[in-house]
């Protein structure tokens, strides 16, 4: 069945996000694509995000420690009113920066994410990301101190 109008709005946010941020390093362009009040639960068990500069700088994190990193939306799809969407992505970078503590490593790696993004008025309110970060640590060949994970 084709999405919706505003499902395709929707799905065509959360694509937006992934090209415009996380390829382009365009985080001006968070303030068009998620809520005053974002909130993001993960990618680590107990990991909250609450706004868009805790956001910027957990992705910042990730574009130092991985300057080269590329995401590739894979499917991404939504319920029939457009509220909840649903991605699956690939990143891939070389660890040529420091992550969490851990040195640059100069390993090229490929993590699975899959992110539920709940939109409301237009932007991204709240997501819900779960990455594959035991193969991201098992690729770089060490583990980060547990209390690195805080955001």
């Amino acid at each position: 069945m084709p999405a919706t109008a505003v499902t395709q709005t929707s799905i065509d946010l959360v694509s937006t996000m992934s090209e415009e941020v996380w390829n382009n390093q365009n985080y001006d362009s968070l303030d068009d694509l998620v809520s005053d009040d974002f909130v993001q639960h993960g990618p680590v068990t107990g990991m909250e995000l609450t706004g868009r500069d805790e956001l910027v700088s957990n992705i910042e994190q990730y574009h130092a420690a991985f300057s080269d990193l590329s995401s590739t939306v894979n499917l991404v799809f939504g319920d029939e009113s457009g509220e909840y969407i649903c991605g699956h992505f690939t990143n891939t970078g070389t660890h040529d920066g420091e992550l969490m503590g851990i040195p640059a490593t100069d390993v090229k790696g490929t993590v699975d994410v899959i992110g539920i993004y709940r939109i409301e008025d237009g932007k991204i309110a709240e997501s819900w990301i779960s990455a594959d970060m035991f193969s991201l640590f098992s690729m770089i060949g060490t583990y980060p101190e547990t209390d690195s994970f805080a955001a």
